[in-house]
């Protein structure tokens, strides 16, 4: 049982300093890379879209193991605002490269043609790279008869019942201890 665990425990060690010298292999080896292949383009939801709709977009790059995101800038075209911040998330490992996936969303507040606009990742030890977010059509809102437009439900007090009792409770112990 002894000699098992001794060649179990030697096997594990050769094949965590494999990883680990292929890892920092292809580390070094990622300096050789001058050129960052960026995506012209990133995608975006299909349509239809109405004025205040979430339209999220998606870009997916690699850089080489040794750059780093620094941050992350979208500009959306006239008649839209960037809502939130950007989302990168690492997904792919390659021998010298990783590869990101970012995800980010836009909001248009008028209808008609959102022109192009851009997203800009900005990189250590490189150039910031940019790629085109594509412009969309934001459809114009229906508009209903004042007929058949329903009433909104009241509020549900029940749910709102145990908030006002909460508060009631921090209020008696908050003038207790005065």
């Amino acid at each position: 049982m002894k000699r098992f665990l001794k060649i179990g425990g030697i096997t594990l060690a050769a094949l965590l300093l494999f990883a680990a010298l292929t890892f920092a292999a292809g580390y070094f080896l990622s300096f050789k890379q001058a050129e960052i292949p960026f995506p012209g383009q990133a995608t975006l939801d299909t349509g239809p879209f109405l004025p205040g709709d979430a339209v999220t977009g998606k870009l997916r790059f690699e850089l080489p193991l040794h750059s780093r995101i620094r941050s992350v800038e979208v500009r959306p075209g006239t008649g839209a605002v960037a809502a939130g911040e950007p989302a990168i998330r690492r997904s792919a490992w390659r021998f010298t490269r990783m590869e990101y996936r970012l995800n980010f969303e836009l909001r248009p507040f008028r209808e008609g043609e959102i022109p192009q606009g851009s997203v800009t990742v900005h990189l250590t030890g490189h150039d910031p790279v940019t790629a085109a977010i594509p412009a969309f059509k934001v459809d114009e809102p229906q508009k209903n008869d004042d007929a058949a437009v329903a009433l909104a439900a009241p509020a549900d007090m029940a749910k709102n019942r145990a908030v006002y009792l909460w508060a009631a409770l921090a209020a008696a112990v908050a003038a207790a201890a005065a």
